[in-house]
């Protein structure tokens, strides 16, 4: 046997399998590296993208909190309000031009000023806040306290769904004597039918029962019930 040979021919297959080993993990090495590569371009991208979307986030909620805090800062109502306000205005205003002095609106809600008696409805400051306030925001409110006289008054707000079948805002202030007597008004207010209605009850137990129609000549009174007599009033 030609030992030289079979040396050339072992050594010439260690050589290709050694060549081929190399390139094999040469390409697994290289396709490793890609993909290593490419997963770190991606966690890249990805990472930009969640940075980018922070960003936005945070600068979606400094403008938010900005706004609000000029808006509070300023008192200035929203863009929303004031279309909302301005509707209001140019309707209502119209429709109930003509409302007895008894009555002032917040809003949708309309609040009488004085009792059957004429005695006024007057409040402090800090239940007027309260009442207004429930009145902007379309929510109930109750407020009680004893006067300068000693009479015990008590205030409601509310805007109640289901009252008449209709939408309906309305108010109820009681007013309680020394003497124990009570006397009491409530208002009603139907924006879609444009109407105010209006129960009286004075410190003897009488009842006034009053609708207040709005229309485009700025509304009139009706006196529906007052012990027992109907009659109309003109505005």
């Amino acid at each position: 046997m030609d030992l030289s040979l079979v040396s050339k021919t072992v050594g010439k297959i260690a050589k290709e399998g050694v060549e081929k080993a190399g390139k094999n993990g040469v390409n697994k090495t290289i396709t490793g590296v890609s993909a290593a590569l490419n997963a770190s371009n991606q966690a890249i991208n990805t990472s930009k993208a969640l940075l980018q979307a922070t960003d936005e986030i945070k600068d979606v909620c400094v403008l938010k909190k900005a706004q609000k805090n000029v808006s509070k800062a300023i008192n200035a109502p929203s863009l929303l309000n004031i279309k909302e306000e301005n509707i209001i205005k140019d309707s209502f205003d119209n429709l109930y031009k003509n409302i007895p002095s008894s009555l002032k609106r917040f809003k949708y809600t309309f609040m009488p000023l004085s009792f059957p008696s004429g005695q006024k409805v007057s409040i402090d400051k800090k239940s007027k806040n309260i009442l207004q306030n429930a009145c902007e925001l379309n929510k109930t409110a109750k407020i009680k306290f004893d006067s300068k006289d000693g009479d015990e008054i008590l205030g409601v707000v509310a805007h109640d769904k289901k009252k008449f079948k209709e939408n309906c805002f309305y108010s109820i202030f009681e007013r309680k004597a020394n003497n124990g007597q009570l006397e009491k008004v409530s208002v009603c207010h139907f924006p879609k039918s444009g109407e105010i209605r209006i129960f009286e009850q004075d410190l003897e137990g009488n009842i006034v029962k009053k609708v207040f129609k709005g229309n485009k000549s700025g509304g009139s009174e009706k006196v529906v019930f007052s012990n027992g007599v109907d009659s109309f009033v003109k505005k």
